[in-house]
């Protein structure tokens, strides 16, 4: 359901999503097996392609139809980037469980993206998107050199 695309079945997808961070929070066993089953993969592979079609939609990309359910990407959004955010700040995770999202640059620049563009996705998906950043390097210093390669820090001081 993760990668569920069609709009009809937005509601399907919020409640799976809802579903895997309440697993996520309770239980560190539970993230290592989403991120073996590709399942978290999946989460930021969709994060990139909300972030797209949000700004496909305020270039006018999109037609009337797909505007019609803007609240609902960004509802799907914000459930996506929470489902990252709960387990980093995690007192019980291991350090390296998200940083192959940040390796593989699956991540950055949509977090990029989000926090350059903020009125385009508000404060609360901003928010989300500087608290995963930051997550992400206090849990796994080692990170911190990825973000810097598609200039994530420097975004954040500006």
């Amino acid at each position: 359901l993760i990668r569920e695309q069609r709009t009809t079945h937005t509601q399907l997808v919020l409640c799976c999503l809802s579903i895997v961070r309440t697993l996520t929070d309770s239980n560190t066993r539970s993230l290592n097996l989403l991120r073996e089953s590709g399942a978290l993969t999946d989460i930021a592979l969709r994060i990139k392609s909300e972030v797209g079609a949000m700004i496909s939609d305020e270039e006018g990309l999109l037609e009337d139809v797909e505007r019609e359910w803007r609240g609902e990407k960004r509802k799907v959004l914000k459930e996506l980037l929470q489902n990252l955010v709960g387990p980093l700040q995690s007192q019980d995770n291991p350090s390296r469980t998200l940083s192959f999202l940040v390796e593989g640059s699956l991540l950055p620049a949509s977090l990029q993206t989000i926090i350059q563009r903020t009125q385009l996705f508000g404060m609360s998906l901003t928010s989300l998107a500087l608290s995963l950043t930051t997550s992400m390097i206090v849990s796994d210093p080692t990170c911190f050199s990825s973000l810097q390669s598609v200039s994530l820090p420097m975004t954040i001081l500006n």
